[in-house]
């Protein structure tokens, strides 16, 4: 079996998620995820497959600074999206053993990993997403070898992103261009119209570098309505998830744009399911539960988008006034 290691960089507070991307974890014992965080350790043990490394921004500032051989000076978390496809060099002190190494975000419950990462399809294929129309940043795989690991330095514009403050969806497709490739435009016609040359323009002009895109994962994307019909529910038994509706297996479902909703939550157990639902409205217990769990999930099922749309309301004045005190900063004197 081809050994794979995965890493995933959060820093900040455990999100309320965290929960259901270790317990996905646990049911894949052959695949070694390292947790790369400054976060106190999570509220249930990780399985011995989930390896916490601490690394806080200005651990990795310094780390990738050694790998990479330029200073590297992130402000904000955010922007360690751009770096993903230098993982294999920056933590290779973590991943130089594997077949083949990769990255994923924590805000993913896990199906069952090897049934679409087969010992053939690892055969066949240098990289590997998760998605038909461009490199997936949620959970991209790549052959561990010098020349695929160091495909980040083919882009003309590498260092010039990873240097830069702001986001450019290097690890994808560059900004820009998402909406139209999900609408099924070719890439080849839009590719000029990236803000940058990101691991999308690398690889397409790498034919000897043997790229596997198929949408094998799920997620609610804010596109629904532009970009056709999205999952309406997913059930998580024992490792492995299937869209209900179509009982259609994905290797893991993505809850970026649907964590964000004031109505969606999911509940803090204090032991997790054997089985549980994710749904617009958050995440269910499915099969046997004792009343008092039930009872205190429904408690917060009721309060919680009340909260969070204060918290969201808080955050928003927050930012509004700091561009307001910048905005004033900037004014000349009388």
């Amino acid at each position: 079996m081809k050994t794979i290691g995965i890493v995933c960089c959060f820093v900040g507070e455990w999100p309320r998620w965290a929960d259901l991307f270790l317990e996905s974890c646990r049911h894949n014992p052959s695949v070694d995820f390292y947790l790369m965080t400054d976060c106190t350790p999570p509220r249930h043990v990780p399985p011995a497959n989930v390896k916490l490394v601490p690394l806080d921004l200005p651990g990795f500032n310094a780390l990738a600074s050694e790998k990479l051989g330029f200073d590297v000076n992130l402000k904000w978390f955010y922007k360690l999206t751009d770096f993903k496809p230098t993982f294999g060099v920056v933590f290779r002190d973590y991943l130089q053993s594997y077949d083949f190494w990769g990255y994923c975000d924590l805000d993913l419950a896990f199906g069952d990993i090897r049934k679409f990462l087969t010992d053939e399809l690892l055969d066949e294929y240098d990289v590997i997403a998760t998605r038909k129309e461009f490199l997936t940043g949620h959970f991209t795989l790549y052959r561990n070898t010098d020349e695929v690991t160091r495909l980040f330095e083919r882009s003309q514009d590498y260092r010039k992103v990873l240097t830069a403050s702001n986001t450019f969806a290097f690890d994808e497709c560059g900004w820009g261009l998402h909406g139209k490739l999900l609408k099924g435009e070719d890439f080849a016609k839009v590719a000029s119209e990236a803000k940058v040359d990101s691991m999308m323009h690398v690889l397409e002009r790498s034919p000897e570098i043997r790229v596997h895109r198929k949408t094998i994962c799920d997620e609610h994307l804010p596109f629904k309505d532009t970009f056709g019909s999205f999952v309406k529910e997913v059930r998580w038994e024992k490792g492995r998830i299937v869209d209900t509706p179509s009982r259609r297996e994905l290797i893991y479902y993505h809850l970026q744009y649907l964590k964000e909703s004031p109505g969606f939550y999911v509940p803090l157990w204090d032991r997790m399911p054997e089985a549980f639902l994710i749904t617009k409205r958050g995440v269910y217990w499915v099969g046997e539960e004792d009343r008092a769990r039930r009872l205190k999930t429904a408690a917060g099922r009721s309060t919680y988008p009340f909260l969070k749309s204060i918290s969201i309301g808080y955050r928003k004045v927050r930012v509004l006034l700091r561009r307001l005190a910048r905005f004033l900063h900037l004014q000349p004197r009388a």
